[in-house]
This record gives C-alpha cells, sequence and structure tokens, in this order.
C-alpha cells in the first residue's frame, strides 16, 4: 500500500506545498535490437520522448525516456546534447537498453491539476443539500483514492493514495498538525500564500507516511 502524493492548497486556490512520492513512478528498462518495436515521439509540452504506441513488458503508453544504456538523459537528448530520436534510428547503436518511467509533472502542471480539484471541492460544496457541508472527503477511483480535509480557515490538506491504503484520515490529521506546527508558529512564515519550506515539516510528513505504508498506523 502507498501514499503517492501529499498537497496542502490555501484558501485562496494557491498551491503551497506538494510532495510526490518516487514510488508513483515506477521505472522499467529493457534491451532492444534493432529496429525498435515500440513507437516514440517527442513529446515538446515536456521535452521529453515517450512511448506513442506499442506497450508491452511494463512499458505504457506516455511513459518517457529516462535513460539510454544506463545513462540519464537530458529531456529529448542524451548527454552529449545529440538528440534521442536520431540516435535509435541508427543500427549501428543498437542493441540498446532504454529505461522508461512515467513522465513527472511540471509545475505548471501541478498547478492547473491542484486548481481543478480546488474547484471541484468548491462546487461539492454547492452541490450539497445540507447547509454548512465542508465538500467531498473521499473521491475513489479502481487505482487510488483522493483524500480531503478542509480547516475552519479554508486550507485544504489533500493525500492521494492507494486505493487499498486504509487510516488515511490519520495521516491528514497529522499533517494539519505539521502545518500548526512548523508553518504556522513559524515566525518567517508571514502568511498562507507563502510555500511551506521548513527541514521540521518535510522530516514529520516523510516520517508519517512511511509509518502508515509500513504499519497501517500513525503513532
Amino acid at each position: 500500500m502507498v501514499v503517492y502524493r501529499v498537497v496542502v492548497i490555501n484558501r485562496h486556490g494557491q498551491l503551497i506545498y506538494s510532495m510526490d512520492k518516487s514510488l508513483s513512478f515506477p521505472e522499467v528498462e529493457k534491451t532492444f535490437t534493432f529496429p525498435l518495436d515500440i513507437m516514440l515521439k517527442k513529446q515538446d509540452k515536456i521535452d521529453q520522448v515517450v512511448v506513442a504506441f506499442g506497450q508491452r513488458d511494463g512499458i505504457k503508453v506516455d511513459y518517457a525516456v529516462t535513460a539510454i544504456n544506463g545513462t540519464p538523459v537530458r529531456g529529448s537528448c542524451l548527454q552529449d546534447g545529440s538528440k534521442i530520436l536520431d540516435y535509435l534510428e541508427k543500427p549501428e547503436n543498437f542493441p540498446v537498453s532504454i529505461k522508461f518511467s512515467w513522465p513527472q509533472l511540471l509545475i505548471d502542471e501541478k498547478l492547473t491539476m491542484y486548481s481543478a480539484l480546488y474547484t471541484m471541492h468548491a462546487m461539492s460544496v454547492s452541490l450539497s443539500p445540507e447547509v454548512g457541508s465542508s465538500g467531498f472527503q473521499q473521491l475513489e477511483t479502481d487505482t487510488f483514492k483522493v483524500n480531503v480535509f478542509q480547516t475552519i480557515t479554508g486550507v485544504k490538506f489533500i493525500v492521494v493514495s492507494d486505493v487499498k491504503q486504509q487510516a488515511v484520515d490519520l495521516l491528514l490529521k497529522r499533517l494539519h498538525e505539521l502545518y500548526s506546527d512548523y508553518a504556522l508558529k513559524n515566525p518567517f512564515y508571514k502568511n498562507d500564500t507563502m510555500p511551506i519550506k521548513n527541514q521540521l515539516f518535510e522530516q514529520g510528513l516523510q516520517f508519517a507516511v512511511e509509518q502508515l505504508e509500513k504499519t497501517g498506523s500513525i503513532s
């Protein structure tokens, strides 16, 4: 069981903290012979080479190339600046080992995604037949859950977890406690529009996430 993401959104809908677990992005490495039996393309938006067609052996469509022959790539290029797609068109470069991973979100994409989630939460308040509703507390799909806790001041704590992960409410409660202790009580933290950058906050959250994943509880 896994906690994938932890997010804090202030009362104005601004992202002030985000933690993306590396476990959310498993890597797959495979050795290929020429010609490639999968189709790759450059994704200009993220400047990466991604799988366009040919899902197989754990390699999925939209997975990005992260390394060639054990050497990390730089966007859509190799370390020497040559283009990955040009390199993979030459038979003399085969066999070749290619590592793939799900592309991580850019900061602009995160802002757009969490802004949409903030809006959805606000809509759920309006849709509620009960006056004073705090909005939805959980959205569940077949593979993950979005868990939300909103404070009386409007700050939203969000945890994206495995669908089987239990006791996420305990992590949300601990996240609120850490926010109160290391952000609100920090004299250098002027208001809730500032990003949360505090080592003790990070350490406390990491410990709580690991404890929940291993034991299903937080002490």
